[in-house]
């Protein structure tokens, strides 16, 4: 099926979780939406950070872990890359 319409963005997406099952899950499910481009996949958050800042996803799945700094990696995410929207992991 091809794309109804050429004028939708394609949402790129980065996924960071210390869980590889959660982040593998993902990846599968997200593959095969037409819209959506994966493209980062980490299992140590304690990188996404700095993947983030490199790649400027427009959506960032985090695990909101001491793995990746907690909220004050948030925080610092959130004011360096205000446009990236933040899905956050709870442990």
């Amino acid at each position: 099926m091809g794309r109804e319409n050429a004028l939708v963005p394609t949402i790129r997406v980065l996924l960071a979780d210390g869980e590889p099952i959660r982040v593998d899950g993902l990846r599968a499910r997200l593959q095969g939406v037409e819209d959506i481009d994966v493209v980062h996949v980490h299992c140590r958050g304690a990188d996404a950070c700095g993947h983030i800042v490199d790649l400027a996803p427009d959506i960032a799945a985090l695990d909101l872990s001491r793995d990746v700094g907690g909220l004050p990696a948030v925080a610092a995410l959130h004011e360096t890359q205000p446009a990236t929207l933040l899905m956050l992991f709870a442990p």
